[in-house]
């Protein structure tokens, strides 16, 4: 039986009156309780009430609830003492009548206990992540993080749900994949000590492994402007941390290391992404930067705008996956990579990532500067930008032809968000 403040139990249908023994004459019928289960929190969170239950019609031993917030619950009822073994109960498979044959009509030693949740995908989801690349046994693995705080592992071939990750007390703004057994993820708490008039908040930035489910905080909390959008680089080597209304920074993912903070005079960060193809990766001798003051960490002098980059150096167009677990446990290498971003003034800026070293921002000059709608969003695939705007336009730029195609549909309103698909070669857009 389910009861109104959502607990289980188990009753017995009890006869008394002189019809319980002789036929024709009057009796009276009962359910008593047997056992019972009851959790006192769900006396606090109604989304806990079962709202169905079904009891197995085989042996009538296990029962089925589904709860308010969609998770499955499987009941068992066991005997506290266990049956005989000459009796039909004894036996591995027994039912509910044939185990309360042998008991006592007043006596019922049995319990109610839980024995599995299966739980499902929680309410109002605020991000949806997919992993880059397949996992170690070729599932497809996608990050779902919703209002509760909670980032759930789901596997998208089979339509299961992996693990749950409770990471936050608020809700879940940002996932970014780093390979694929780790992820980055970030909330942000409102802060009540504060004036409602700063807007400031604390910023809750985590660094999880899926395997063990461990987070570790990837840079301290403190009273801040809130974190907008986070990008990881193509070699999971650095993070950019975009805001609201305070410059970006760009972090190490390997060390947890602040590399740069952009000054002031840095623009409101519209959207930006990393390169996949104009990276380079560089060996370096061990012992020569290990003395000299860092020497060979800084960024070269000779580095350009991603259109005209050097050619001295071999680019890399390997998986990011395999060759970052090839060269993450080998001294000596040096990540070079490139980001750009673009502002609420349609200014696009390129920065160059090695090492420990954040070469400033340079502005790249477009055609479309001044000559546009607000840009929205952007998407970088080897040599293809693409942009969309408020108005609807959609854009592509060719950095290696250095040509660019506009294309405009009157029933487009402002484009959100702007996608490649990550398959090799294939240059497909989604646009929001």
């Amino acid at each position: 039986m389910c009861q109104e403040n959502g607990g289980l139990s188990l009753r017995a249908c009890r006869y008394s009156g002189a019809g319980a023994t002789e036929f024709g004459k009057p009796v009276t019928m009962s359910y008593e309780t047997v056992c019972c289960l009851e959790n006192q929190q769900r006396n606090l969170v109604k989304s806990w009430f079962p709202v169905g239950i079904c009891l197995a019609p085989d042996c009538e031993l296990r029962l089925a609830a589904v709860t308010g917030n969609g998770r499955l619950c499987r009941y068992d009822v066991e005997p506290i003492v266990e049956p005989e073994p000459t009796s039909p109960a004894g036996s591995t498979w027994y039912t509910l009548s044939q185990l309360a044959s042998q008991w006592n009509q007043w006596a019922w030693p049995t319990r109610l206990t839980q024995a599995c949740v299966r739980y499902s995908l929680g309410g109002s989801p605020t991000i949806v992540r997919s992993c880059p690349s397949r996992g170690r046994n070729g599932e497809q693995l996608i990050l779902i993080g919703n209002q509760d705080g909670v980032v759930q592992l789901v596997d998208a071939d089979r339509g299961e749900l992996e693990r749950d990750f409770g990471l936050h007390s608020c809700p879940v703004v940002c996932l970014e994949w780093v390979g694929v057994e780790h992820f980055v993820s970030c909330a942000c708490l409102q802060n009540f000590t504060a004036s409602s008039s700063t807007n400031l908040v604390r910023n809750e930035l985590l660094y999880v492994d899926i395997r063990s489910g461990r987070a570790q905080v990837l840079r301290p909390e403190c009273d801040e402007s809130a974190i907008e959008m986070i990008k990881v680089s193509h070699f999971y080597s650095y993070l950019a941390i975009a805001f609201r209304r305070q410059p970006m920074e760009i972090w190490d993912l390997k060390s947890f290391r602040l590399l740069k903070k952009m000054s002031r005079r840095c623009p409101i960060v519209v959207d930006m992404a990393w390169s996949t193809k104009h990276h380079h990766v560089q060996r370096l001798n061990v012992n020569n930067s290990n003395s000299g003051g860092g020497g060979g960490l800084g960024v070269d002098s000779k580095d350009e705008m991603m259109i005209e980059l050097d050619n001295d150096e071999t680019t890399v167009q390997e998986s990011p996956t395999n060759h970052h677990q090839q060269h993450q446990s080998q001294a000596g290498v040096l990540y070079r990579e490139n980001l750009v971003v673009l502002d609420h003034e349609n200014h696009l800026w390129h920065v160059v990532v090695k090492g420990l070293h954040v070469k400033d921002g340079c502005e790249v000059q477009t055609q479309w500067t001044g000559t546009s709608g607000p840009m929205s969003a952007m998407a970088w695939k080897e040599d293809l930008l693409v942009f969309g705007d408020s108005d609807g336009q959609f854009c592509a730029w060719n950095l290696q032809s250095k040509t660019s195609n506009c294309c405009k549909s009157s029933d487009l309103g402002e484009i959100r968000n702007v996608q490649f698909c990550p398959r090799p070669g294939d240059f497909t857009v989604l646009a929001l």
